[in-house]
């Protein structure tokens, strides 16, 4: 035996080893996983195609993904393919990266689950992400501006382009805090302690007096009215936020 007779044999055995592991580019995504040979109702992994080396082409294999996570890649992302035995029929997806999207700002240890790109030209890649950050807090990012921060201390921050909502279905409620209304309690108490003083001095009482002393015409002193209604608003409020506590 030869050496082109050792090379004949070794060959097809290397090839094999060599196809074990292998990367390519992804060409078309089927993320139902119905084709002609899983006709069912899409109970099987995504499908994926992908173009390896220069002649290799991979035509709907299965991509497996974590348990709690599913992405839909884009097309040219970039994927690596295991080929147990080497053998490029039974080759699946064990990960797909698009490094075009990657988010390039965490600090050690941070990590974030991230959408799709938002502005190419962005010191932060994407803007559709939920941020575990090395001190403690959790940032979830919907737009350039919009952000939701909780920090480690308990505290929530809460940053918006435009006018803030809350969506309640109907027939639902809304709690805030434990449901008693403190700082309108507060402020209410306040007006009221501020009516009872005016209401004592020369500026209060039944005929409030301007500053030239004229009964009832005046405006820059009637203050208890205006209190009165302040007080009656503030009344109104703590109303229908009560009527928000289950």
């Amino acid at each position: 035996m030869n050496f082109n007779d050792i090379a004949r044999i070794v060959r097809p055995i290397a090839q094999k080893i060599d196809r074990i592991i292998t990367r390519g580019v992804v060409t078309k995504v089927n993320n139902d996983g119905v084709n002609e040979f899983n006709p069912g109702s899409g109970d099987s992994p995504q499908l994926v195609s992908v173009e390896g080396m220069p002649g290799d082409i991979y035509t709907e294999i299965p991509r497996y993904q974590p348990y709690g996570h599913e992405s839909y890649p884009a097309k040219d992302a970039e994927a690596v393919l295991l080929a147990p035995s080497g053998e490029s029929e039974n080759s699946f997806i064990i990960v797909i990266q698009d490094i075009s999207l990657r988010p390039t700002d965490l600090a050690e240890t941070e990590a974030v689950d991230y959408g799709p790109l938002d502005d190419a030209g962005a010191t932060i890649p994407t803007y559709q992400r939920v941020h575990f950050k090395a001190d403690g807090s959790v940032e979830i990012r919907a737009g350039k501006n919009n952000l939701i921060k909780f920090t480690k201390d308990g505290k929530l921050e809460l940053t918006v382009d435009d006018n803030f909502e809350v969506a309640v279905a109907s027939g639902k409620k809304i709690v805030l805090g434990d449901g008693t209304n403190e700082v309108l309690s507060l402020l209410n108490d306040l007006i009221t302690e501020f009516k009872t003083l005016v209401s004592n001095s020369i500026l209060g009482g039944s005929n409030p007096v301007d500053l030239g002393g004229a009964a009832s015409t005046g405006t820059l002193f009637k203050v208890v009215p205006a209190l009165a209604t302040m007080e009656a608003n503030i009344t109104t409020i703590q109303t229908a936020l009560g009527n928000l506590k289950e």
